[in-house]
C-alpha cells in the first residue's frame, strides 16, 4: 500500500500489480519462504528490502511457534492461492495481459488518469463531519457548494470569466432564486416528516412486541390452570396442547435458579415425538421441584391432530417473543 500511495496515476501501476501475482505465487509454492528457520527478506518480501520492526517481530514468532503447528504451511498456500486468484480476478483484472489496460498504446495511457487510492471520497465525508463540528449551522447546499468551489477553483474562474457587470447581476439573479426556493427547509422538512413516520413505526412494532408478550403471558397462566402430569395424557396431546405445556414449564423453569436442565427451544425440537419426550422429563423436573402428580387436569382442551404427525404447524405461534 505504501507503494500504491506513492504513486498518484493507477493506470501506471500494472507493473507492480504483475511484479505482486508473481510474489504470491512464489510464496505459495514454497512456503518455507515465511515459514523457515532461513526465510529471508529477500525472497519474503515484495521489495526485497529489510523487514521492518513490526515484520521483523511477525516473523520470529512464526519461527518460533511453526512446530506446533504442523497444518501452517498448508493453510499459508490455500490463503495465499485464494489471495492471487482474488488480487488478479477481481481488483486487478484491467492490468492482465489482453485486459482493458494492457491494451492501451502509451499515447491513450498518457491521457488517462485513475486515482490509486479512493481517498478523495472518504476526505470529502470526513470533511463533512468536521464542518459540522466547528460550523453546525452550516447547511449541506452550503458545505457543498464551498467544497466545490474550492477543490474547482471557482473563483480563480469568476476573476477570469465572469467579470463583467452583467454577469454579476446574473449570479445575483440566481442565488436571489435559490434562497426563495426554500429548498433547505423542504430538505428539513421532509427529514422531520421522516423522523416522525419512523417514531410512530417503532411505537406501532413496541405495541405488537407488547400485545404478543401479553398474548403468551396470559397463554400460560391459562396452561398452568391446566398441567398435564401423566405419561399417559401427554401421549394423547396434539401438537398445539404440547406447545403450551412446554412453554408453561418452560417459563417456570427459568424461574427456578441453579437449574442445570431447561425445556429447550421448539427450534431444537423438530419432531412431535421431540416435543412429548421433553415434556416428560420437564414433567419429571417439576414433581422434584414440588409439583405434583395428582395436579392432572381433565379439561384440557384438545384441537384436531394434524395429518402429519411430524409437522409443527398449528395455530400456536412458536415465534412468539
Amino acid at each position: 500500500m505504501k507503494h500504491v500511495r506513492s504513486r498518484d496515476n493507477l493506470v501506471h501501476l500494472g507493473p507492480f500489480f504483475e511484479k505482486k501475482g508473481v510474489f504470491l505465487k512464489s510464496i505459495a509454492a514454497k512456503p518455507s519462504l515465511w515459514t523457515g528457520v532461513d526465510a529471508s527478506h529477500k525472497h519474503g518480501t515484495l521489495d526485497g528490502k529489510e523487514w521492518d520492526p513490526w515484520g521483523l517481530r511477525v516473523m520470529r514468532t512464526i519461527q518460533s511457534q511453526a512446530k506446533e503447528y504442523p497444518d501452517l504451511d498448508n493453510a499459508l498456500v490455500a490463503f495465499l492461492e485464494g489471495a492471487h486468484t482474488a488480487f488478479t480476478e477481481r481488483f486487478s483484472d484491467e492490468f492482465i495481459k489482453g485486459g482493458a489496460l494492457d491494451r492501451l498504446t502509451d499515447e491513450e495511457r498518457a491521457e488517462l488518469f485513475f486515482s490509486t487510492t479512493n481517498d478523495v471520497n472518504e476526505g470529502a465525508l470526513g470533511s463533512w463531519r468536521l464542518g459540522q463540528r466547528h460550523r453546525p449551522a452550516e447547511t449541506i447546499h452550503k458545505f457543498n457548494a464551498s467544497f466545490v468551489s474550492t477543490r474547482n477553483d471557482t473563483e480563480e474562474f469568476h476573476r477570469e470569466k465572469l467579470s463583467e457587470e452583467e454577469d454579476e447581476r446574473y449570479l445575483h439573479k440566481i442565488a436571489r432564486e435559490k434562497d426563495a426556493s426554500k429548498l433547505q427547509k423542504q430538505i428539513k422538512d421532509a427529514q422531520m416528516r421522516a423522523d416522525a413516520e419512523k417514531v410512530a413505526e417503532n411505537h406501532q412494532k413496541d405495541a405488537k412486541r407488547q400485545e404478543k408478550r401479553q398474548n403468551k403471558a396470559t397463554a400460560i397462566t391459562e396452561t398452568g390452570k391446566q398441567l398435564v402430569l401423566e405419561d399417559a395424557l401427554i401421549d394423547t396431546l396434539n401438537v398445539t396442547d404440547l406447545n403450551r405445556q412446554l412453554d408453561w414449564h418452560r417459563d417456570n423453569e427459568n424461574s427456578i435458579p441453579g437449574l442445570q436442565e431447561k425445556v429447550p427451544l421448539k427450534t431444537h425440537m423438530g419432531k412431535k415425538a421431540d416435543r412429548v419426550r421433553e415434556l416428560k422429563r420437564a414433567v419429571e423436573r417439576y414433581q422434584v421441584f414440588g409439583g405434583s402428580s395428582s395436579v392432572v387436569a381433565e379439561d384440557v382442551r384438545m384441537v384436531e391432530e394434524p395429518k402429519d404427525d411430524d409437522a409443527l404447524e398449528s395455530d400456536y405461534e412458536d415465534n412468539m417473543v
